[in-house]
């Protein structure tokens, strides 16, 4: 279709981009404009932060399965459920709940106020999730 004229138009035109500012896919959204012409289509693109209660809680949300996968490597489910249950020995019993109370002490009393302090949502990403080491 190159080159193909109809009414005096060029029916196949290039795309060449326009504005193309960078984009954190983690924490901004883009969208597309195309702006057809005579000889060419130019695309521009416009790039937005995302809400950042959003991505607070996204974060939030992230470091949560980070922690529960950490428990979970060196603690079963199911020896979490018999620690609940009474089953195992009084010792593993206090070893699990001294695993499980690092994460949700570190999560609690670390990460959740360095998020909250964030005001931007570059700060928010900015916040490692730098869990104790459990094993």
């Amino acid at each position: 279709a190159t080159g193909k004229v109809i009414n005096g138009k060029l029916v196949w035109r290039p795309a060449v981009v326009g504005d193309n500012p960078s984009f954190d896919p983690v924490i901004q959204t883009r969208t597309i404009a195309r702006v057809v012409g005579d000889i060419n289509v130019t695309v521009n693109y416009t790039v937005i932060d995302n809400d950042l209660a959003a991505t607070k809680e996204a974060k939030k949300a992230e470091a949560k399965n980070i922690g529960r996968v950490m428990v979970e490597a060196k603690r079963t489910p199911v020896d979490q459920r018999n620690a609940s249950l009474g089953i195992l020995s009084a010792q593993e019993i206090t070893d699990l709940k001294a695993d499980v109370n690092t994460i949700r002490n570190y999560y609690k009393d670390t990460f959740v106020p360095a998020v909250n302090a964030a005001t931007t949502v570059q700060e928010v990403k900015a916040v490692v999730i730098d869990f104790p080491d459990i094993s």
